[in-house]
This record gives structure tokens, sequence and C-alpha cells, in this order.
């Protein structure tokens, strides 16, 4: 069996899986269809990350509405969550970083704010490059910014598996 994977709109996943032509998928909703099966998988929320002299940095929480307009540092291979910032930020700029380590560098030495989410926060603990000790982590609050993620699996791939073979 080979295990590839790749990043893309939520439409082509679906696509994908009534097609056959894959069979585990990991989309921002449920889906219920005959030959498939669903479960949560992760949850993880958007936060806006900005340098302590930000005039944002001493807000609590923010709402997409407040941040409109901003100009953002971003990361390339977001999947949802660049068409959520996207579609809910119409007037901002989005610089678009797509090597890792020059982002970490652009993000060290610009008041430009970025996105992180709590599950990179938490990995923090294990990955130490993800912590940003240089910023400030402002959750926003609108219900689409906190998303539960779902494993789609195809019963097909089910039947390929071996006995007691466990995905998650």
């Amino acid at each position: 069996m080979t295990v590839t994977s790749r990043i893309c709109k939520s439409e082509e996943v679906l696509a994908a899986m009534e097609q056959g032509e894959c069979d585990l998928a990991i989309l921002p909703y449920e889906v219920q269809r005959p030959g498939w099966s669903a479960q949560a998988f992760l949850r993880e929320r958007l936060f806006v990350c900005v340098p302590p002299e930000h005039p944002l940095a001493a807000s609590p929480v923010l709402r997409f509405e407040q941040i409109n307009g901003f100009n953002f540092l971003l990361r390339s291979d977001l999947g949802f969550w660049d068409g959520l910032c996207r579609s809910r930020m119409p007037a901002s700029k989005f610089l678009v970083q797509t090597d890792e380590d020059v982002f970490d560098e652009l993000v060290s030495a610009s008041s430009l704010p970025c996105f992180t989410t709590d599950y990179a926060l938490n990995r923090s603990e294990h990955y130490p490059k993800t912590k940003r000790t240089d910023r400030v982590n402002i959750p926003l609050a609108d219900a689409e910014a906190d998303v539960t993620f779902y494993l789609l699996e195809s019963k097909a791939l089910r039947r390929r598996l071996k006995p007691g073979t466990k995905l998650l």
C-alpha cells in the first residue's frame, strides 16, 4: 500500500474520495456518506500573533472584522486556514512565504502580524522552534476560527487493512 499526502481544497478532497482516488482524508467538517466513516481527529483554534508593541497586542480576543485591513505574514500550504483568512479579510494583503526558515526570520524581524494555532503552540514543547516568545498570541473569537477536523475513511480501505489496524 502506498501512502501519499497533499494539501488541497475541501471540494477537491471530496471529489477524490467520491472517485475512489483516495481512501483517507482530513476535512474541517464532518461528512456522512454511505461507504465512508468519519471521526473527530483534531480540534484547532486560530490565533493572531503580534509583537508586544503592536496596537492589537492588548486585545484579549479578536474578530476577523477587527483585523481585516491589516497586512499579514502568511505561510503557504495552510489548507483550510488560508481560504478562511482570505475570505474573511478581503481588505488585507498577505505576504506569503513558502520557506519555513525564511518565514521564521521574517516574523522575528517584522512588526507584521501572522497567524498561529493552539495546535502549533502546544507542539512547541516538543518542537521549540515553533514557540515565539517574542510575540503575543490572541485568539480569534469567530466560530469559524475554532475548527474540529475529521478523519474521513473509505470502508474499502478498512477491508484492505489487517484486522485490528488502528488509524488513529
